[in-house]
């Protein structure tokens, strides 16, 4: 019932790509997180012995360069990051109806508007790409800068302190080294803010699906339902939400096992919203439907999915 209304491609999207932009947010965004905090601690707790200024100018670097060149990126990549997600579960939503209707739309000669709603579809999901690559690499570009600028201030605030004269040419090394090292491990975080972004959009795409409430309340009777039971519906009546007329009314039928039964009428007549009826799909507006004459609704949906299936 949730996913009635909505594009088989769009599912498949959110189902895939979706799901997987949230299995990458530990690898994009939390340990490379973790692993920056961890390293510019270490770093600045080894820098104590160079001066007061040297670890603070450190600190001061990796603040710019790795916490505010990256939140700055991320919100100016932030639309562009969400509209990656719309715009990539449009585009496969897109082919996937293309693909599946291509016998359709050769024949009534629309498959040229097709491909070039396809297109236009996917030169925008590039242009968004663009975007968001733009501001990830000048977030990266305003974290190298800090870098460097954070190098010579910290070589400078270190050569100013008492033990600058008994310092040689492999301690400045080790002070640059240690500088850059810290960069290295926070370097990661550029990406950070656009990777969030894209996986909040995932996780409300995932969410709008995964949270919506079910049709069809399951009732806890703790009821067995029959092996092979009897249905019998009598005058079954039921209304899409929404919908100006009911797609059945006043169905009657009696089905025993073994039994053989054919439900026929034209595209539109109800066929499918019947088997949707017995398999507890929706819950049917008025009438009867029972199973050895107990109301179906008196068992788990779940359970009477047991004892039925349809192809």
């Amino acid at each position: 019932a949730v996913l009635l209304d909505r594009r088989r491609g769009d599912v498949l999207a959110r189902l895939v790509e979706d799901v997987d932009t949230l299995d990458r947010l530990p690898v994009r965004v939390l340990i490379p997180a973790l692993a920056a905090l961890l390293t510019s601690g270490l770093v600045a707790v080894l820098l104590v012995p160079f001066g007061t200024w040297a670890w603070v100018m450190a600190l001061a670097g990796l603040a710019c360069g790795c916490v505010a060149a990256p939140i700055a990126a991320s919100r100016m990549s932030s639309g562009a990051a969400r509209d990656v997600v719309g715009l990539r579960a449009l585009l496969q939503s897109s082919l996937v109806d293309m693909l599946h209707g291509m016998a359709d739309l050769l024949a009534m000669g629309r498959d040229r508007d097709h491909e070039a709603s396809a297109l236009s579809l996917s030169r925008s999901l590039g242009a968004a790409r663009s975007r968001a690559a733009g501001s990830a690499a000048l977030g990266a570009s305003l974290a190298g800068l800090a870098a460097d600028l954070a190098v010579v201030a910290v070589l400078v605030a270190a050569t100013r302190t008492p033990i600058a004269s008994d310092m040689d040419g492999a301690h400045l090394a080790a002070i640059v080294l240690m500088t850059l090292a810290a960069f290295e491990a926070a370097a990661a975080l550029s990406a950070c803010g656009q990777d969030l972004v894209e996986a909040r959009a995932a996780a409300r795409r995932v969410l709008e699906i995964a949270d919506a409430p079910p049709a069809v309340v399951a009732h806890r009777t703790g009821s067995t339902v029959p092996e092979q039971p009897i249905v019998e519906a009598s005058r079954l009546t039921f209304t899409y939400p929404g919908g100006r007329r009911p797609a059945i009314d006043g169905i009657t039928f009696r089905l025993a096992s073994g039994m053989p039964l054919a439900i026929v009428g034209p595209s539109g007549s109800g066929k499918s919203t019947l088997i949707g009826l017995l398999m507890r799909l929706w819950e049917f507006d008025g009438g009867t439907l029972t199973l050895d004459g107990t109301d179906i609704r008196n068992y788990d949906p779940a359970a009477v999915r047991t004892r039925m299936s349809f192809v």
